[in-house]
């Protein structure tokens, strides 16, 4: 029976060890919901209008790239908690595109806005209907 409280009680330590502490955000990005697809033209082009509406509405800094595949901001000329965006439309098959988007910033404790809820922000902005 000792024996058995003891292996129980090392499973549930290892386990337990392997979680996030409560409030602590997980740095790795959160994958989006629902990926963001489209069809090659008009679909397309309002869909990288609108990522490209809401990185430039949404971050402290200026756009450093922005073409038909990549939309990035600059990097902070102070490190701390502003947050760097950049979306991606990659090529797919038959006519469809992806719609990827990565946020980080220095300190990933303090990003403002909060990274998972600058992606589910972008994500809902993107696919709303124009």
């Amino acid at each position: 029976m000792r024996h058995r409280q003891l292996t129980i009680l090392l499973a549930v330590t290892a386990i337990g060890g392997c979680s996030l502490l409560p409030g602590v955000e997980d740095e790795r990005p959160s994958p989006l919901t629902k990926p963001i697809t489209c069809r090659d033209g008009a679909d397309c082009q309002s869909k990288w209008s609108r990522a490209a509406a809401w990185i430039a509405e949404n971050s402290n800094n200026q756009i450093k790239i922005r073409n038909d595949s990549t939309i990035q901001t600059m990097e902070p000329t102070v490190p701390g908690n502003s947050v760097v965006y950049t979306a991606t439309k990659l090529p797919g098959a038959n006519g469809a595109y992806e719609i990827s988007f990565h946020a980080t910033c220095a300190n990933q404790s303090s990003c403002n806005p909060p990274l998972t809820e600058a992606r589910a922000s972008f994500e809902r902005y993107v696919l709303a209907a124009p």
